[in-house]
């Protein structure tokens, strides 16, 4: 009876679409609405995503922008028909009618972390046979992310993509497809380039969580993450060396006499000015957060090394001046290897904290 009703059906709709016809065949003119076995075991949806590449990773705005394929699968045996009333194993729908009709029910997935979707792109939704339902679709958006960066520029990041259904857990567990586990994650590493970040590896996984407005329902999660690490080498030889190099010529004033002020203060003053001119043309450079980075506290003991050399500079001119030339040299030449020695055990023991 179900057949000679399908086969109606499929008669009737040879007027529509090919999409139209299929999905109306295979409804027989029923709304199935309900979820899969609703009042059994939660459904099933098996997720994957394919990334085609990440563009862009903004530590100031704490986002980062990804284009990839994602595609939901799950089982539905309401929906199984007989290939030969359709003539084909599947049965392909255009998503655009399921949302504005409504046929049959599907999870609702929603990216928890999207901050703008840049770019919609194809969509696929077949069903076959058996009742099993995939859904296909390219993606690009722009994702929110929680980076921390005291680390910053030597840091590690993690670029989540975080989906949940619109329905609890009780209803709809999300778990990944068989290439979304273990080493086939690994294929994603080869397929992303990224000029400032290195991929250090993918890893994908289910979690329970709980939103603080509705404490009484826990939702499925499927977090898909790549990690990455910052390629430091811009940040090494564009301002770590420049302030080295300012700081070590802010030592030239230890071999230069004290009674001639004038040409010490010249030089540790140019000192102090090239600092300040230097970090406010790397500002933009920088992240815009309320702590201090590595690279700030780098800046911050580079101004603290060129102003204490000003100050060492002030304090033997003072002493020669009270006819304690002698204390004054010796003063300077402790300082020739004081100084470079303090400002390489402090910066190794601020990384050594921070790493």
């Amino acid at each position: 009876m179900r057949s000679l009703l399908a086969f109606a059906l499929a008669l009737a709709a040879l007027g529509s679409s090919p999409a139209e016809a299929c999905i109306d065949t295979v409804l027989a003119g029923r709304e199935l609405m309900d979820r899969p076995h609703a009042r059994g075991n939660p459904t099933v949806v098996q997720v994957g995503y394919d990334v085609i590449d990440v563009r862009e990773i903004d530590g100031q705005r704490q986002t980062f922008e990804m284009d990839l394929y994602f595609w939901l699968q799950w089982e539905d045996e309401r929906l199984a028909f007989d290939p030969a009333v359709i003539g084909h194993d599947t049965c392909r729908i255009d998503p655009h009618q399921i949302k504005e009709g409504g046929h049959f029910w599907t999870p609702h997935p929603e990216f928890i972390n999207l901050r703008e979707e840049s770019r919609q792109g194809n969509e696929l939704f077949t069903v076959d046979q058996t009742g099993h339902v995939y859904f296909e679709r390219r993606f690009t958006g722009t994702f929110d992310a929680s980076f921390e960066l005291t680390r910053f520029p030597i840091d590690h990041q993690e670029l989540p993509v975080l989906l949940e259904s619109f329905f609890p857990k009780s209803e709809v567990i999300f778990e990944p497809v068989e290439e979304n586990r273990g080493s086939a994650l690994d294929n994603t590493i080869d397929t992303i380039d990224l000029p400032a970040w290195g991929v250090t590896g993918v890893h994908a996984e289910e979690t329970t969580f709980t939103w603080e407005s509705d404490a009484d329902s826990d939702f499925s999660r499927y977090t898909y993450a790549i990690g990455v690490e910052r390629r430091f080498g811009y940040y090494l030889w564009k301002i770590v060396v420049p302030l080295v190099l300012i700081v070590m010529l802010s030592w030239l004033v230890f071999w230069m006499s004290a009674e001639s002020l004038e040409a010490q203060m010249g030089v540790s003053v140019t000192c102090i000015l090239s600092v300040i001119a230097f970090n406010f043309v790397i500002a933009d450079s920088l992240p815009k957060i309320p702590y201090l980075t590595l690279l700030d506290l780098w800046v911050l003991i580079s101004y603290l090394f060129v102003f204490m050399s000003a100050v060492e500079n002030v304090g033997c001119h003072y002493l020669t001046t009270k006819g304690r030339q002698p204390i004054a040299d010796r003063i300077d030449r402790v300082c020739r290897w004081a100084f470079p020695l303090g400002f390489v055990l402090i910066n190794v023991l601020v990384i050594a904290l921070r790493v």
